[in-house]
């Protein structure tokens, strides 16, 4: 199994749930005055900002990178010209939604999934007793569309071109195994749950499992439920703690994906080996009090010189333990050079 930090940087990483279940971040263009209006209705219940059809090219543009949504009141070919040239990948791309000026139909245009514009169209078509428009082809054959499944559990995407064929497949009609151990309510009638892979079109849904030359598709789903708790010297290296980390993960067979934070004490909040290694990867940092680990009691092995350095008796294991919101520990206090790390997984369900 490849851990390098190389290889991890070209994966895909999910966009942050929040944005689907919560108001995203939304702009909106008209070019009429009774588009204007429906632009207002809309902004009053949803929020958003409205911008003036004035250098409508030149905020389209600027609205493309920075909103999580752009709605256009407006044709739909106005629409498409407007964002041609911006559109990148659906990993990347925001929602994108178009409403007629009559406010009758709300269409999910671009990035329904992943970008939540097939929710935002449904959201929005409620506010004005519109038609939501969703042409998503796994959405109108009634099946699991495993990029918003991603999205809506925090879960990465770590080979996003396979996704097309396990859509497809279903859409179809066809069956695939979804290869896991974690606790789903998946129950689809097309979907056979198994432990191990089959040789069939497979999602693998693991913290680190891969097939060694598969002989079908698989699509890979790395769910983030790994937490990692750290201790280090002062002014550890980063490049050397980077390469123990990586490290650590390759010899629990734990892809980079899956790890959801990096939880440390206050005492080394602001170690740059650990701040750098958040940036780099995503990662969140969660600081742990002292009185939240001293509650743990005498679970975790104590060391009497960690106790006099930091104060609390162990920092690797109740700090993962901890941030995993009392999960399961995977892997104890594992010693490198001036470094400590330990893994925990939250028992989170994974839900369709």
């Amino acid at each position: 199994m490849n851990m390098n930090s190389q290889s991890f940087m070209t994966e895909i990483l999910p966009m942050n749930s929040d944005k689907v279940q919560n108001n995203m971040k939304t702009a909106y263009f008209w070019l009429t005055a009774k588009a204007k209006i429906i632009a207002e209705k809309l902004q009053s219940a949803y929020g958003g900002f409205i911008f003036e059809k004035d250098n409508l090219k030149e905020n389209v543009k600027s609205a493309f990178y920075e909103y999580d949504a752009l709605v256009f009141v407006m044709a739909s070919g106005i629409a498409v010209r407007m964002i041609a040239e911006y559109i990148s990948d659906k990993s990347h791309d925001p929602a994108v939604i178009v409403i007629d000026q009559n406010g009758e139909f709300v269409i999910s245009l671009l990035s329904g999934h992943i970008g939540g514009a097939n929710r935002l169209a449904e959201k929005l078509a409620g506010i004005i007793n519109a038609v939501p428009v969703i042409t998503t082809a796994t959405d109108r054959a009634g099946v699991i569309a495993f990029d918003e499944f991603a999205v809506k559990n925090d879960i990465a995407i770590e080979n996003l071109k396979e996704l097309k064929y396990i859509s497809s497949r279903l859409v179809d009609g066809g069956e695939i195994d979804l290869v896991t151990n974690l606790d789903t309510d998946i129950s689809d009638k097309n979907i056979n749950i198994s432990e191990k892979y089959r040789g069939n079109e497979s999602v693998i849904l693991d913290t680190g499992m891969t097939v060694e030359n598969p002989v079908s598709h698989i699509l890979y789903l790395r769910p983030r439920i790994i937490y990692i708790g750290t201790g280090c010297k002062k002014n550890t290296d980063p490049l050397y703690y980077e390469q123990c980390f990586m490290n650590f993960l390759s010899s629990n067979h734990i892809s980079p994906l899956s790890v959801k934070s990096i939880a440390t004490i206050a005492l080394k909040e602001n170690e740059s080996c650990i701040n750098s290694l958040c940036r780099k990867y995503g990662y969140e940092l969660e600081i742990i009090s002292q009185s939240d680990i001293l509650k743990c009691g005498d679970i975790f092995e104590k060391s009497e010189f960690v106790e006099k350095i930091t104060g609390v008796p162990s920092v690797a294991e109740s700090t993962a333990y901890i941030a995993s919101g009392y999960g399961k520990i995977i892997c104890g206090k594992t010693k490198y050079s001036g470094i400590t790390f330990s893994m925990a997984q939250s028992d989170r369900r994974i839900k369709k």
